[in-house]
């Protein structure tokens, strides 16, 4: 539903349009409540603090620690931080003006990753 919200000011689900109606200010700044929700979905989605017991209460020992081996931990592992990756991209992209300025758009993201990790 917020990217529904963003989408209907746009007028489009092209990223490279965000750009264009992003050049002088952040959607961030316009909708600054929902950015507040999409951040905390954010936390929600990718099972960082305080949203992080995805395990049930039993298995908050070691959980998925104990259960997958090394090769099975390693690839849950990455597919988790890269969901954190992909997840802050939109949010950058959507609300923060994204992917034209090469250089700013890496440091975003490192500055978003850097907040919720």
């Amino acid at each position: 539903m917020i990217i529904i919200c963003v989408c209907l000011m746009v007028f489009t689900y092209d990223f490279f349009a965000y750009r264009s109606f992003q050049r002088y200010v952040w959607f961030i700044f316009f909708i600054f409540p929902l950015g507040i929700i999409w951040a905390v979905r954010m936390l929600a989605e990718t099972n960082r603090a305080p949203f992080d017991f995805a395990e049930g209460e039993s298995e908050l020992v070691s959980g998925f620690n104990i259960e997958y081996g090394s090769g099975g931990f390693a690839m849950l592992f990455i597919a988790e931080y890269s969901r954190i990756l992909i997840i802050r991209v939109v949010f950058s992209v959507i609300l923060m003006g994204g992917i034209g300025r090469s250089f700013m758009f890496y440091v975003e993201i490192g500055f978003i990753m850097y907040l919720f990790i």
